[in-house]
């Protein structure tokens, strides 16, 4: 941020005051409100969210088929009616995953959940190589990579851009501007409503697509089809399913962001001003961003499964969604599943999420400082 300038007249300027006469008060300009670097920012964004996605998408399609209601017909190549439950019997013998009706019992014995999930997503996934071909890890990339590309170019221009807002806000109060976590905490939760709005069909469409299996009938031809035939049965509105539970989602970005900062700040001080090598820089962005994103997601989890259940298809064309809202769902959960299904596919989430979101913020930081050097080259 621009430091505050005076502007006083010098005795030696032909506007100087002359000798004996009272100098007129220093005119103190107002603080200059700096202006977002928003090209740096989208393409920076864009590479972030293109670097993660590419790179997480195997596990992206887990997680969602982890993370889907297990109703749906055997047959359909879905994990959760199919792979899932493959992998869930596999334990049984002994190959690391949990049978459904033991889950609960077994993580209440143990006490590892988190290990035996990591176990039945990395099963669900040779699973799923095995019996639907390695193109099927990679479903649902296209329409991932047409939503996360601007979705992490706003994320990125509109984060930097309300930080500096709040930023001057908080400034002219006396407080402590953009280093504030207040302001990185509005900052965070306002450009996490912008992209979830603007981008939420394009979630839609990437569920729907990576729900469907190879192994038995495909509902959609491609991505297209799959919009099209959304409005056309369901119509428009559908294309907005899960919107609301989103914006619930915002808090996790926004615990994300505060941690975030604060581990940001606290290596910066460290370093004193200090100039580091560019790997060095890489690597602690890389640490600082995993640790924010594994601590936001644990925290704020369930809304996840919740909202990928509001986006699964109806069981048949005509037929009403599965599950119409949020209090129809959870209470469906709870009563048919229970506490444990609003954890499904935790594992996989975190074995992507957490490198997704390290890869992002690196690549973000990275992109960011390249750029400054070319300009400053120029």
């Amino acid at each position: 941020m621009s430091a505050p300038s005076t502007t006083a007249s010098s005795p030696t300027s032909p506007g100087a005051t002359p000798a004996g006469v009272a100098a007129p008060a220093a005119v103190v300009a107002a603080p200059a409100k700096p202006a977002p670097d928003n090209v740096a920012n989208v393409i920076a964004g864009g590479m972030a969210g293109l670097a993660g996605a590419v790179a997480t998408c195997p596990l992206e399609v887990v997680k969602t088929r982890l993370q889907s209601s297990s109703r749906m017909q055997a047959g359909s190549g879905m994990v959760g009616a199919s792979s899932v439950q493959t992998a869930r019997a596999a334990a049984a013998a002994g190959t690391g995953a949990i049978p459904g009706a033991m889950y609960g019992n077994v993580v209440a014995r143990t006490g590892n959940l988190l290990r035996q999930q990591f176990s039945e997503a990395i099963h669900a996934l040779v699973t799923i190589q095995r019996t639907e071909g390695t193109a099927a890890l990679w479903r649902g990339l296209g329409p991932s990579l047409i939503g996360v590309i601007p979705a992490r170019s706003i994320y990125f221009a509109s984060y930097d851009a309300f930080k500096l807002y709040y930023g001057s806000l908080s400034h002219a109060r006396g407080g402590l501007g953009t280093d504030s976590s207040w302001v990185h905490m509005l900052a965070a939760a306002s450009a996490g409503a912008t992209v979830a709005t603007t981008t939420s069909p394009i979630w839609l469409v990437k569920t729907r697509m990576q729900l469907q299996g190879a192994g038995g009938k495909r509902v959609y031809k491609n991505s297209l089809d799959c919009a099209i035939r959304v409005v056309r049965e369901e119509g428009g509105r559908a294309l907005f399913r899960g919107l609301a539970i989103s914006y619930v989602g915002v808090v996790e970005s926004t615990i994300q962001f505060v941690i975030y900062e604060a581990l940001k700040k606290r290596s910066n001080d460290k370093r004193s001003g200090q100039e580091v090598p560019q790997w060095m820089s890489y690597l602690l962005s890389f640490g600082n961003a995993a640790s924010a994103k594994l601590v936001a997601s644990i925290i704020t989890y369930p809304h996840e499964v919740i909202r990928t259940r509001l986006r699964e298809p109806p069981l048949a064309p005509g037929l009403p969604p599965p599950y119409p809202n949020i209090r129809t769902t959870i209470s469906l959960m709870l009563k048919q599943e229970g506490i444990i299904s609003m954890y499904g596919g935790l594992g996989a989430h975190l074995l992507r999420v957490v490198p997704n979101a390290a890869i992002m913020f690196s690549t973000y930081e990275l992109t960011r400082r390249w750029i400054t050097h070319l300009r400053a080259d120029d």
